[in-house]
């Protein structure tokens, strides 16, 4: 008896139940073929090297788009799936206008590790070199994977090096701008050498050993070197500086293209 009393009372609860499904289908159903919810206008923020084009290719979305049946959160996955997009943000303002606000990858340098990978300001690889990136980038080489802390391992000492020489560089004041250097060459035992783009400013030096510690003060070292030599007005042409002993700097003058490296006479090396 108590289990036929239980039935009368669930079915008519199932049926306000179903109804009420019925009736919020048709409601949503209504609301994303509505016109008032259309997207009238699509605000793109922060683009710079990508295109507003390939945002909205990217985002999936376009003018007409009803903005109940957008997924907000699969628009920013698909926008983030984008190598130059490092953070995005989807926004409905009700109720015609979809805002868009990306930050895009600030690439640091290129890293050779088999291939060549661009790297950002994090240390972080964002893509494969194509050769369609900025100009400019310097070229570190001899470093490993595991260098780069992937797998959840600390950062390398080189690693740590090389990102704090070229986060440096980036600084207006640097005495070795990103813009000259060429190359970042690692040994993993003596450290890191630059190969820059010659200038006057920088006495033409092509090659400067900075070794692992104390950039820093290193780079006053050079600083310091650099205004020696400015107020001697003596033209020399320097091919290399070694930063590498803190109590001595030594430079190398610059020899015949027609030498091999190998045969400069150490004597024509200076100590300063």
């Amino acid at each position: 008896m108590s289990g036929s009393n239980d039935n009368r009372r669930i079915i008519p609860r199932l049926f306000v139940l179903l109804v009420l499904s019925v009736l919020f289908l048709l409601f949503y159903k209504e609301l994303t073929e509505w016109h008032y919810f259309e997207t009238q206008r699509i605000r793109i923020i922060g683009n710079q090297r990508v295109s507003e084009e390939a945002v909205l290719i990217q985002a999936g979305v376009e003018k007409g788009t009803n903005l109940v049946a957008l997924n907000l959160s699969a628009v920013r996955k698909r926008l983030l799936a984008h190598p130059w997009i490092e953070e995005a943000q989807v926004e409905w303002r009700v109720p015609s206008t979809l805002s868009i606000q990306i930050k895009e990858q600030e690439p640091l340098a290129l890293f050779e590790i088999e291939r060549k990978y661009v790297v950002n300001v994090h240390g972080k690889i964002f893509k494969v070199w194509d050769g369609t990136e900025p100009s400019g980038l310097p070229l570190v080489e001899g470093l490993k994977f595991s260098d780069l802390g992937i797998s959840g391992t600390l950062h390398s000492i080189p690693f740590n090096t090389v990102m704090n020489v070229l986060l440096s560089g980036k600084t207006s004041d640097c005495v070795i701008p990103n813009e000259r250097v060429q190359r970042v060459v690692v040994d993993r035992e003596l450290g890191l050498t630059l190969f820059i783009d010659p200038s006057e400013k920088l006495l033409n030096i092509k090659e400067i050993y900075i070794g692992y510690e104390d950039y820093a003060g290193k780079y006053e070292r050079l600083r310091n070197l650099l205004s020696y030599f400015e107020n001697q007005r003596n033209g020399i042409t320097v091919h290399s500086v070694n930063l590498n002993d803190p109590d001595r700097i030594v430079i190398a003058p610059e020899y015949d293209e027609s030498l091999d490296e190998d045969d400069v006479n150490e004597d024509d090396k200076e100590e300063v």
